[in-house]
């Protein structure tokens, strides 16, 4: 691979899913300077191996940007493989199988599989870079353990955002069962999950992300869905300073109430598909969410909702 003459910056939006990362990732994207991909940990199965829909409304293989990518990471990479791509981040990755203990490892001693990872990785960042003529990119994967490969990426300027929502709107999302519509963005049926369930996924994946956050250091910055859509010039202006990045238009852009594009995403929340998006606060929860499950949330994750000042007694804003 050869070395860049600019060097590249990677957003990467760390948390738990349901959290209005498609919404914070899209809005980044509409900066001029930045490209906006989605949950990129996922393009190899969602986009190269199923084929599901781009946010553009095509199929990603018929997609141009995602032709282009695809064409300009097999030139970067000479081990360029879809399969072999998604073996290592299944082996790597993934909250499963003994990942994390292999993530860590990896700080010692860096294995074969690291290795290629590693360079396939760093191969279709810059890939993205080329097609999109941009050198900062959003990726709203989400998954902590990531933030610990895309760290290692040798010439890559990582950013964290770690974006938190209340442990009960995200049990709320993650209670409704949706059925498979390819086209609107629901590449497969998902099932209702219960609130003891998500909590423990909220809990696990935020206490994981806040470590990575404090690893970045001042590259790294704490935002709260609920503040990003009550106050989001504050917020971006804070995103902004952790990021090196100019954010004010897209501030003036928020609080004008303008609509934001998509992207080029193939994986990520059905919003996605909507062609473009306006910042609304989403407070269903407040009133939906039964008695019985609030009580479950606030027993197994208030402590750490605390921490993040969320009250036990929560009004819409």
């Amino acid at each position: 691979m050869t070395t860049p003459s600019r060097p590249l910056k990677l957003i990467y939006i760390v948390g738990a899913g349901r959290s209005g990362s498609t919404v914070l990732d899209t809005v980044l994207g509409n900066h001029p300077d930045v490209v906006s991909v989605g949950e990129l940990s996922n393009l190899h199965r969602s986009g190269w191996t199923n084929d599901e829909f781009c946010a553009c409304g095509r199929p990603a293989t018929t997609c141009e940007f995602w032709n282009a990518v695809r064409q300009h990471w097999s030139r970067l990479s000479a081990d360029a493989d879809v399969a072999e791509y998604l073996r290592l981040r299944d082996r790597l990755e993934r909250f499963r199988g003994g990942s994390w203990l292999r993530t860590e490892a990896a700080r010692l001693y860096r294995s074969a599989d690291a290795r290629r990872f590693l360079e396939q990785t760093g191969s279709l960042l810059e890939a993205i870079a080329a097609a999109s003529g941009r050198r900062v990119i959003v990726d709203s994967s989400k998954t902590p353990l990531r933030v610990a490969w895309l760290a290692r990426l040798p010439g890559v300027d990582l950013r964290l955002i770690h974006l938190v929502r209340d442990s009960r709107a995200v049990a709320w999302s993650r209670k409704k069962s949706l059925a498979k519509n390819v086209e609107a963005g629901v590449q497969h049926a998902l099932a209702a999950r219960p609130a003891w369930y998500s909590v423990l996924y909220w809990t696990v994946s935020n206490l994981l992300a806040a470590r990575q956050r404090r690893r970045a250091g001042r590259r790294g910055v704490l935002v709260r869905y609920e503040d990003f859509v009550s106050d989001p010039v504050s917020e971006l202006a804070r995103i902004g300073a952790a990021c090196d990045l100019d954010c004010n238009d897209l501030a003036v852009a928020l609080a004008e109430g303008e609509p934001f594009a998509v992207g080029h995403t193939v994986a990520g929340n059905r919003l996605r598909m909507a062609g473009q998006i306006r910042l609304r606060a989403d407070w269903e929860w407040v009133e939906q969410l039964p008695a019985a499950d609030r009580r479950t949330c606030w027993n197994l994750s208030g402590w750490l909702l605390r921490q993040y000042d969320y009250p036990r007694q929560a009004r819409a804003a």
